[in-house]
């Protein structure tokens, strides 16, 4: 920019007279219009991101929200099978003493009060 403004300078305010052409002008107004255009350029730019950020959390909130009904609808059966394999361990944990008690009744010994080697099951697991 300093070559032309060195070039204008030594042509001399004859050589553009009757133009209306003025090189000092015409750099400041190509700056300012570069930078206008950028500025808008930048804007546009900060405007679709916005867009694009608002559409990305909208889509992740749909899918955060379709995932929450999805465990919920599966809560109840979660909480059933909880409950079953509870039952399930209970009955496992007396088997073993229900066993040797039909086995000594079929032999007509008399079964026994409690067996030490099989604990009582709990009632409830937390």
């Amino acid at each position: 920019m300093k070559a032309i403004s060195i070039v204008a300078a030594s042509a001399g305010a004859g050589f553009f007279a009757g133009t209306g052409f003025r090189v000092g002008e015409a750099l400041t107004g190509d700056r300012k219009s570069s930078r206008r255009n950028l500025r808008q350029a930048l804007e546009n730019r900060v405007v679709e991101n916005a867009k694009m950020t608002e559409e990305a959390q909208t889509a992740f909130e749909d899918r955060f929200s379709r995932v929450e009904r999805e465990v919920a609808s599966h809560s109840p059966g979660l909480s059933e099978l909880r409950e079953c394999s509870l039952r399930t361990e209970h009955s496992m944990q007396k088997l073993p003493l229900s066993i040797d008690r039909l086995i000594t009744h079929k032999r007509g010994v008399a079964p026994p009060d409690r067996d030490d080697r099989y604990p009582a099951a709990p009632d409830a697991i937390s």
